[in-house]
């Protein structure tokens, strides 16, 4: 089998560790999975057969003709995750050993289409899962953090070595539980740069980067605002998800 690096390619070969990433989104026969990136399916051969519904999103354009002679009663697609589209689908479960690259990029497109899924279970590399679960004043808090946060319910479930894939990546990967909650932010894109406009500055203190930013313009008002409820010495990288809510709530008001 040819390995393409550009794609971040690093199949799965450990049956135990196969299983346990399936069973984690609890497969019954009224399901519909979307799978992202499955390869040589790894954990395709877990799971065809055994919900209503599979569709397999491959970007190897070999790979996905396999694909489509191996599971012939699957819907395949032969593109980039990133650009295929949901369409009508709604209620489904999302399974996938994301390419270390993109796969930041993949999860905020899920967020993103969020009433379109009820769980998701991904492999990542372990830093990757690490911002994605991290608290704040902690290194790993970060844009990514608070957006999978601010939307859903996550939890980091266990690690794999590299010695469970080939090519052996030279990293950890880790496998991450993903589950939609009802948030009160409706405008995701709206949020998404404003926490970008946030985070530019992490380690600053938030009046400051509200002054000066390259990515908004913050109007006076909000600032006396964030003067008058949140101390003046207080960091980026300190402030809670609520908090980051409380003052996206509060710009809508002013910007």
């Amino acid at each position: 089998m040819k390995f393409k690096k550009s794609l971040g390619q690093h199949f799965l070969i450990d049956g135990n560790i196969k299983k346990k990433i399936v069973d984690l989104i609890e497969l019954s026969k009224d399901d519909t999975i979307v799978e992202i990136g499955p390869g040589d399916g790894a954990l395709t051969d877990l799971i065809y057969g055994k919900s209503k519904k599979l569709i397999l999103i491959e970007k190897d354009y070999h790979l996905g003709e396999k694909l489509k002679s191996k599971y012939k009663n699957a819907e395949i697609f032969i593109e980039d995750f990133l650009f295929w589209d949901f369409k009508n689908l709604k209620n489904v479960k999302i399974i996938g050993n994301l390419p270390y690259n993109v796969a930041s990029q993949i999860i905020f497109k899920i967020i993103q289409n969020i009433k379109k899924w009820q769980l998701a279970v991904f492999m990542v590399q372990k830093e990757v899962a690490e911002r994605i679960i991290a608290a704040p004043k902690n290194k790993d808090y970060s844009i990514l953090s608070v957006i999978v946060q601010s939307f859903c319910k996550v939890r980091k479930v266990f690690d794999v070595s590299p010695e469970c894939f080939i090519p052996k990546p030279k990293v950890i990967s880790s496998v991450v539980k993903i589950i939609p909650v009802n948030s009160e932010i409706n405008d995701f894109h709206e949020f998404f740069k404003f926490t970008k406009a946030l985070f530019y500055g992490r380690r600053k203190k938030l009046v400051n980067v509200l002054k000066k930013n390259p990515y908004m313009t913050f109007n006076e008002n909000f600032i006396d605002f964030v003067k008058e409820n949140f101390s003046q010495n207080v960091r980026i990288e300190e402030l809670k998800i609520e908090d980051i809510e409380k003052l996206f709530k509060e710009v809508k008001k002013w910007n």
